[in-house]
């Protein structure tokens, strides 16, 4: 059976061969440390659990919404997004998804043409690169600078815009560098992008995952509405990433059309799903802030022991729970990863995944590890350091 060239060129990541590793360990009564997946290590707030079981139980769950999704919950989501000091319509602006991914793949359905280049600011999150291929996109890789922090900058993204440039990606904070990219530098990079009629594509899932500055969205900019396109995810600020429930924001235009892709892919996101959201927001929009002063511990935690090892070297995040460690001596990220869990086994994502300016890294992620399973890890990568990779 044919399958396009488009699929065909889709590198799916190996998380579940990482993942099959650690379980066949733990079956063996190993103690294996996981610092792979992006998940929160904290429960859902109460409200939104006993939200999801009344609606599961109301008949006007099991029924379709509206393809945007459910009046109550985008009101919801646009008067979050007023205390940031953006001003959206409801009924015209917004629209609920089956999770973050879903949001970007409905986005670049919607608005890239086969053959367009979108430009990926490097890192980057893998399956915004894998969306980019299944439509038929070029991705181009824009590498940013390890010793700012991995912080987007236009001067660095510039040389990779030309002619063919459909979009631009940005990730803020980022998955997976944690890196934010500060108000004045989206403001010039999406003020430039609309001078080349560039559309900007910010990914916000982790908006509420800033430890040293406030959270702040594109939606804030004066002129979005010309060239900007949010879309995020609800499910590290509560911690349910297995809901599925994330939103797409654009100018009434953009919509309008990408209704038509929604009604295709999913009709709607999950009724009950939407109802808890809703309710989550009402009661607790603020809810991921209880966490923050323990995910900045661990990070500084984190960030101080890789510190201390020789030969390594990470990059202090400024948001979201993710660290991102150069390991002296790796050049095959993807073979230092598969050995570390043979070897130590501790669970990391390789470099080469967020593409190939991160190929001597490892991503740790702290969001679900405790303090003292973060230095039994450090203590672990020291000495798989210490033995040569």
């Amino acid at each position: 059976m044919h399958i396009p060239k488009r699929v065909r060129d889709i590198e799916l990541p190996q998380f579940d061969l990482l993942n099959d590793i650690a379980t066949s360990w733990r079956h063996k009564g190993v103690d294996v440390i996981t610092l792979g997946q992006g998940l929160p290590g904290f429960d859902p707030p109460r409200v939104a659990v006993d939200a999801l079981r009344a609606a599961v139980g109301d008949g006007a769950s099991h029924i379709y919404s509206a393809d945007a999704g459910l009046p109550e919950l985008r009101s919801a989501l646009t008067r979050s997004f007023t205390s940031l000091g953006a001003s959206l319509d409801p009924d015209t602006e917004v629209i609920i998804t089956a999770g973050g991914n879903q949001a970007f793949q409905l986005a670049l359905t919607t608005l890239i043409d086969p053959g367009d280049e979108v430009v990926l600011a490097s890192p980057f999150f893998l399956n915004h690169e894998m969306a980019i291929r299944s439509v038929g996109g070029v991705p181009i890789e824009a590498p940013m600078k390890a010793s700012c922090g991995f912080m987007p900058a236009w001067d660095d993204l510039l040389p990779h815009i030309g002619p063919r440039t459909r979009a631009l990606v940005l990730v803020t904070p980022s998955n997976p560098t944690g890196a934010i990219t500060p108000p004045h530098v989206l403001g010039q990079i999406v003020s430039e992008c609309a001078a080349r009629a560039v559309i900007v594509l910010v990914d916000e899932t982790y908006l509420r995952f800033a430890y040293d500055s406030e959270p702040f969205t594109a939606l804030s900019l004066p002129q979005w509405r010309d060239n900007v396109v949010v879309v995020g995810s609800f499910s590290k600020q509560f911690a349910i990433t297995g809901w599925r429930c994330g939103y797409l924001v654009a100018s009434g235009d953009v919509i309008a059309e990408a209704l038509k892709i929604q009604d295709v892919m999913v009709i709607c996101a999950p009724v009950p799903v939407q109802r808890a959201v809703a309710a989550t927001l009402e009661a607790e929009p603020d809810y991921a802030n209880r966490w923050l002063p323990e995910l900045r511990a661990r990070r500084d935690l984190l960030v101080d022991a890789l510190t201390a090892i020789p030969g390594v070297t990470p990059v202090k995040p400024s948001g979201a729970f993710f660290v991102m460690a150069a390991f002296e001596g790796m050049h095959d990220s993807r073979r230092a990863a598969m050995d570390l869990i043979e070897q130590q086994q501790v669970v990391a994502i390789p470099g080469a995944f967020f593409g190939h300016s991160a190929q001597g890294y490892l991503r740790l992620s702290y969001g679900a590890a405790s303090k003292e399973r973060l230095r039994e890890a450090a203590a672990r990568l020291a000495e798989f350091q210490r033995q040569g990779l």
